[in-house]
């Protein structure tokens, strides 16, 4: 069964306890690299809500990759390396959508492009013609 990645990071996070979940929001709003986090973002907030924090502010491939870095950083270990090894034997569906821009033509046509990656393999889908 493909799972989405922001479910395994549900299940990464719902695994830590209360205090290395505080420590990881504690490390998310402290990342030094854009886009940041504030502090009212994480606060008080339920796993689901961390979870769709991550995605969508970094996109669900980003957000995988800062989520193995803050558990590794927390010394959450075991947690970091079940996501690590579930990332790669079985199939993540990685799904994210970005405006491109064809500024050669006289009309600046905007197109969506719809990506999914699903164990390394990509597909893109044109939308939005006009």
């Amino acid at each position: 069964m493909v799972t989405t990645i922001k479910w395994e990071i549900v299940k990464s996070l719902d695994d830590l306890t209360q205090t290395d979940l505080d420590t990881f929001c504690h490390r998310l709003r402290d990342r030094r690299e854009e886009p940041r986090v504030r502090r009212r973002a994480v606060d008080g907030k339920t796993i689901l809500e961390v979870a769709d924090l991550l995605v969508s502010t970094f996109t669900e491939h980003t957000a995988l990759q800062v989520t193995l870095d803050i558990l590794k950083q927390i010394n959450c270990n075991e947690e970091a390396k079940a996501l690590d090894d579930h990332k790669h034997t079985t199939g993540l569906m990685v799904s994210q959508s970005k405006m491109l821009t064809i500024t050669n033509h006289p009309l600046s046509y905007k197109y969506n492009i719809y990506v999914s990656s699903l164990r390394g393999g990509s597909r893109e889908i044109f939308t939005g013609w006009p």
